[in-house]
């Protein structure tokens, strides 16, 4: 407690953050937030035998962390001690959700392009449906779940009914998927021209679309993050993180952000993550760093290098990076067979005199 309150008191008069090498229960990061504050540390590294993670989820309680690798292995830890809890074999996943219920997870299977229930204390897996998904995400309740894929269709399924209850055929293969706020529309990207979208879900109507001036890699997988205080879509598209005005699709910032008439500059994010009060937007990519970013605006709040400097893979790649529901987790999973679990510790300035 000493050692926060001491960073707490450095960053205030020093900077607007700073970074931090870990060294035993130091921070990595220390940023100051407007009235309030964040003290980053290093939780925890789940070693997965030098498997690439594929994508991670807390469920919505934060006791039970769950990751799919590349062979097909579901893992799943609890957090108050970090032992493994489950493991599952399954065929070669891509993404994930935890269902608000606490008792199921969706893995879509990538190579027999099955969209599968797997309960989560038992293992038992239940087949939703043989259409290929590259990406999935519940709404808000869990009643209802979203997916597109490589086959330019967007489907909603009731989980209630376990059926497919709207669908609509879009301009391309659908890379990352959310639903907007108010759950009427759909917003997701396509790899056919970068394109980012809106669609009405009852009608399938595009509502707006923007293609920026670059194409990213097909088979890149990135994020869709939608935040209903700022209004904002944000996107991960071409190595940046782009934010779009959700009724019109206005383009509000990016970052990193340039000079106007400047190149970008890449960075090469490839995941990114809303905190649930939509205060921090967390991103991580090929650097070996994460990125802490005011969703607002776009600015920088700080970065930090994700593992011990002496202990990591120099360059590691990072495909899912995720907040705890309640915020107090950050999780990143790597290419080098790693979970990357850090704590998020908050305070208002008031709360101690400089």
């Amino acid at each position: 407690m000493i050692i926060v309150l001491v960073a707490i008191w450095a960053v205030r008069h020093v900077s607007s953050f700073i970074k931090v090498d870990y060294i035993s229960q130091r921070p990595v990061l220390v940023a100051e937030l407007d009235d309030a504050g964040i003290a980053v540390f290093r939780k925890a590294i789940l070693e997965v035998a030098d498997k690439h993670i594929m994508d991670v989820a807390f469920n919505h309680e934060g006791d039970m962390l769950v990751a799919t690798d590349r062979p097909g292995n579901l893992h799943v830890w609890r957090t108050f001690d970090w032992k493994v809890t489950k493991k599952f074999k399954q065929t070669p996943s891509l993404a994930l959700d935890v269902s608000p219920d606490n008792t199921l997870v969706v893995s879509m299977l990538a190579s027999d392009k099955n969209l599968m229930l797997v309960d989560l204390q038992t293992g038992e897996k239940t087949p939703l449906s043989d259409a290929p998904q590259w990406d999935i995400c519940f709404n808000s309740d869990g009643s209802l779940l979203a997916g597109g894929g490589c086959d330019n269709t967007v489907r909603i399924w009731d989980m209630s009914a376990k059926r497919i209850v709207h669908e609509f055929v879009v301009e391309g293969g659908v890379n990352s998927i959310a639903f907007s706020p108010d759950e009427t529309r759909i917003i997701g990207c396509s790899h056919l021209g970068s394109v980012v979208s809106a669609w009405d879900i009852e009608t399938g109507t595009k509502l707006w679309g923007e293609v920026p001036d670059y194409w990213f890699t097909e088979g890149e997988v990135p994020d869709t993050l939608v935040s209903s205080s700022q209004n904002l879509a944000i996107a991960v598209l071409g190595g940046e993180l782009r934010a779009y005005n959700l009724d019109n699709g206005t383009l509000a910032w990016t970052f990193p952000q340039v000079d106007p008439g400047a190149s970008p500059q890449y960075i090469g994010i490839q995941s990114a993550d809303l905190s649930s009060d939509e205060s921090l937007t967390a991103a991580a990519g090929n650097s070996g760093t994460v990125y802490l970013i005011d969703p607002g605006n776009g600015v920088e709040i700080g970065r930090f290098t994700a593992e011990n400097p002496d202990n990591y893979k120099t360059g590691w790649w990072c495909d899912s990076i995720t907040f705890s529901r309640n915020g107090s987790m950050l999780a990143a999973g790597t290419d080098s067979g790693k979970v990357l679990v850090f704590s998020i510790k908050r305070w208002q300035s008031n709360d101690m005199e400089p």
